[in-house]
């Protein structure tokens, strides 16, 4: 690995991206990070949306969504196509439509939790979320599996349909749906423990096994390389992230008592 190549792996490290155009990719040492550098963006602009009310929040979904959109046709259009292509933000040729898209996503949560507490009022919402508390939780695994398994693009009709309707209502039935028994509470639990890890580490996971097995597993790779992931996942997770994370966790929490006590003395 070259020096270049070097300083690529420390950029991407911090979860800042690689703006080269000589890359493809952002985020070329581990590919998934160029999602989680845009939900990075939106943390940092909670700050200032968070003081938005009902009305306006409602309003940015509707403008995040349209520019995302129309940015969509300008990049299809760019490259000979007709349609909407919503799989921007990765690489160097769409980056700037990682913002509208992410933007997009965090209002509609956003609303999401508006409509919870009651600050914006929606019978429809009202009625979704009794059909909702009715829906086990495995049908619920089986329906978001198979939107995913569906063509990424079809002239932009189908992600269309699927950000403004399926996906919306999956995300809404998930917040409603219960687990009705004690071991299916602790596979959803478990599922969700997992999940960010993998997505976020099974990339240089793989790259790493893929080398030192040079195949050598035959028609088993797949199945051996998956495994692999999910364990070396969950120990990095248990090992290492989450001591990190309780360490500064203590660290704020101890900040805000002290200055808890300032405030009242």
């Amino acid at each position: 690995m070259d020096k270049l190549d070097y300083r690529i792996f420390l950029v991407n490290a911090l979860f800042l991206p690689v703006l080269n155009t000589s890359y493809t990719e952002i985020f070329p040492a581990n590919f998934p990070g160029w999602s989680l550098f845009f939900e990075m963006v939106m943390s940092c602009a909670f700050w200032f949306t968070a003081r938005m009310s009902p009305k306006s929040m409602q309003a940015l979904v509707v403008l995040s969504f349209c520019i995302f959109v129309t940015m969509g046709a300008i990049f299809s259009l760019s490259v000979g196509k007709i349609g909407i292509n919503f799989d921007m933000g990765w690489s160097n040729q769409n980056f700037i439509g990682g913002f509208p898209r992410v933007c997009f996503g965090f209002s509609v949560g956003v609303c999401f939790y508006m409509l919870e507490s009651g600050e914006i009022k929606s019978r429809s919402f009202d009625r979704l979320k009794a059909w909702a508390g009715r829906v086990p939780p495995l049908m619920l695994y089986g329906a978001a599996v198979t939107v995913f398994l569906f063509p990424a693009k079809v002239a932009g009709a189908f992600p269309f349909v699927a950000l403004v309707l399926i996906l919306p209502i999956l995300v809404i039935v998930g917040m409603n749906s219960v687990c009705r028994t004690r071991h299916m509470k602790k596979l959803t639990v478990a599922l969700g423990w997992i999940s960010y890890p993998v997505y976020c580490l099974h990339i240089p996971i793989l790259g790493l096994m893929r080398g030192l097995h040079q195949n050598a597993f035959g028609e088993f790779s797949v199945l051996i390389l998956s495994l692999e992931t999910l364990l070396l996942s969950v120990v990095i997770t248990k090992f290492y992230e989450e001591p990190v994370r309780n360490f500064f966790k203590r660290i704020t929490d101890r900040r805000r008592r002290d200055a808890s006590v300032s405030h009242s003395n």
